[in-house]
């Protein structure tokens, strides 16, 4: 009995000595915040400075809010109307990490590929202008009278885009590319704008064919490049 007892204590130290040796597991880190740095200088709408959060539900599923507000006008071609530049970009998405979804304990420092359905609305207004010509007449003619014009745009835009992109991790450090195609309406209003639709017609908009005339108001193909930097935690 004596040497029962002798063993039951040394088989109840054993288990202590090695429960105190083990290291507590890490906590998960299910926050990531960052900046979208590829928004920066992003000329063909406006640069944004870009800020996003991300909340991880579970390892294969996470929330990603973003917004921001514009940085400086990269096309500065207005002559006699100036309206000061501003504007601002919010986005909302829901993500499925695949390969986390496949295998949950694929490698629990890096999420990879992911799919996701991004809901976004854009804001913003700007000084801008247009060339244009009386209708029926031909834009190369010597004879045409051409009128350049500056007037005030303000637009709206909303929409939705399906995401993909890999995100890695380094450390604590995150860094993710992704690409959006979707669709988006857009309302554009134009203010001092003398331009009359039943008798003239634009010939040329100024500022890289960025979109800044009434007339191209509606529905459109939506393309969306990111390259996101943050820090887990």
């Amino acid at each position: 009995m004596a040497i029962l007892k002798k063993n039951l204590v040394f088989f109840c130290f054993l288990l202590v000595s090695k429960a105190l040796a083990q290291e507590p597991e890490p906590k998960s880190k299910t926050w990531i915040a960052g900046i979208d740095a590829l928004q920066l200088v992003d000329v063909m709408n406006y640069p944004t400075l870009k800020l996003f959060v991300e909340k991880k539900i579970t390892p294969a599923f996470s929330i990603v809010a973003a917004g921001g507000f514009q940085l400086y006008e990269p096309y500065k071609n207005y002559d006699t109307l100036y309206i000061k530049a501003s504007g601002f970009k919010l986005d909302l998405e829901a993500r499925a990490y695949v390969l986390k979804m496949i295998n949950p304990q694929r490698d629990a420092k890096s999420a990879g590929l992911f799919v996701g359905l991004q809901g976004f609305y854009r804001e913003n207004k700007f000084t801008g202008n247009a060339d244009y010509i009386k209708i029926g007449e031909k834009p190369n003619d010597e004879l045409t009278t051409r009128y350049t014009e500056d007037f005030g745009v303000r637009k709206k835009v909303i929409g939705a885009n399906i995401t993909s992109g890999w995100q890695k991790s380094f450390r604590s450090f995150v860094f993710e590319p992704s690409i959006g195609f979707g669709i988006m309406d857009r309302k554009i209003k134009n203010n001092d704008l003398s331009f009359n639709p039943a008798i003239e017609e634009f010939d040329y908009n100024h500022g890289n064919g960025i979109p800044r005339t009434h007339d191209k108001s509606g529905t459109a193909f939506n393309l969306s490049l990111s390259f996101k930097v943050g820090y887990q935690f």
